[in-house]
């Protein structure tokens, strides 16, 4: 059984946590060498023959997503540019992520991009792909 231990600064225990969670040896590398640090949450779910992918994106605009569909994995990239800091604005804490967030899903199917219609609103990345017909086996006539 796991027990649940608020960080305590200047803890050994929790300093070793929290370098582990937030090192990036840590993190799980793609096979595109790109990162996963598992910020991107999505559902995917099937209505009338189409898929629906939701994935959640706040704070990132339209031009700051890219979308791909590569050999049946779909792959949805966001990648925001480091804010400067002011030299005049004093920080207390500062959590606010910058840089990139990736996330690749295998779909079922035999999935191309010209079946993807892509919108964006209020920081929620909708792709309603629809599934090409499944080859299905034709009688051939007999001359």
């Amino acid at each position: 059984m796991f027990e649940i231990t608020r960080r305590r600064p200047g803890d050994p225990m929790s300093e070793l946590m929290s370098f582990i969670t937030t090192d990036p040896f840590f993190r799980r590398t793609l096979s595109n060498g790109s990162e996963d640090d598992g910020g991107m949450a999505l559902d995917i779910s099937e209505r009338d023959g189409r898929l629906i992918v939701r994935a959640d994106l706040p704070g990132f605009d339209r031009d700051q997503i890219d979308v791909q569909i590569h050999k049946g994995v779909l792959t949805i990239r966001g990648e925001r540019a480091t804010e400067s800091e002011s030299k005049d604005e004093k920080y207390y804490r500062r959590e606010r992520r910058f840089g990139a967030v990736t996330r690749s899903i295998a779909l079922p199917g035999n999935i191309t991009d010209e079946h993807v219609d892509a919108s964006f609103e209020n920081g929620v990345l909708t792709l309603t792909i629809t599934q090409p017909e499944v080859a299905r086996p034709k009688k051939v006539a007999i001359r």
